[in-house]
């Protein structure tokens, strides 16, 4: 209770899965992350494919590393392309890798060594804001019951294809 007899309401902190083979990655960007969000490691992309499915409900971000062992962060991105809606920043130190990513669905790019701390949150938390008003504006467009879009939205566009 704060000093107006107002009790604050605690938001629930957001879920992060960092997908990282190396410990020291996920140390590092464990402490940069735990500030705001809860956090999940996944040691591989078969972990993290796993993970990502036990967790789908929960997870707002992954931070994916592009070379793990079992299966590469190129495959995890070939598997879970519109499979969930949780958005995936990638993280490797081989630039000429961030189109590709950025290709198969990644939201964005961390390049390694890792840029400062503030950089690395700000980015993660642009990309689950986006994708949360993203879901909400998807959610808004469609009648829940039949799923599909509404009258205004249907009216827009088919406006919108008249025109052309």
């Amino acid at each position: 209770m704060d000093k107006e007899g107002i009790i604050p309401i605690e938001k629930e902190k957001k879920t992060i899965l960092v997908a990282d083979d190396e410990a020291i990655n996920r140390a590092l960007l464990g402490n940069i992350l735990a500030s705001k969000y809860d956090v999940l490691y996944a040691v591989d992309g078969e972990e993290t494919l796993r993970m990502m499915e036990e967790h789908k409900d929960l997870l707002s971000l992954v931070l994916l590393d592009v070379l793990m062992p079992k299966k590469s962060g190129f495959e995890v991105l070939e598997e879970v392309k519109d499979k969930y809606d949780i958005p995936i920043i990638v993280l490797t130190s081989e630039a000429k890798s961030e189109v590709g990513c950025l290709e198969m669905g990644a939201v964005d790019f961390i390049p390694k060594p890792y840029p400062d701390p503030q950089v690395i949150l700000a980015r993660a938390e642009r990309s689950i804001d986006l994708n949360e008003k993203s879901q909400i504006i998807q959610q808004t467009e469609k009648d829940p019951l039949t799923g599909l879009y509404n009258k205004e939205v249907f009216y827009s566009y088919a406006e919108q294809h008249d025109s052309h």
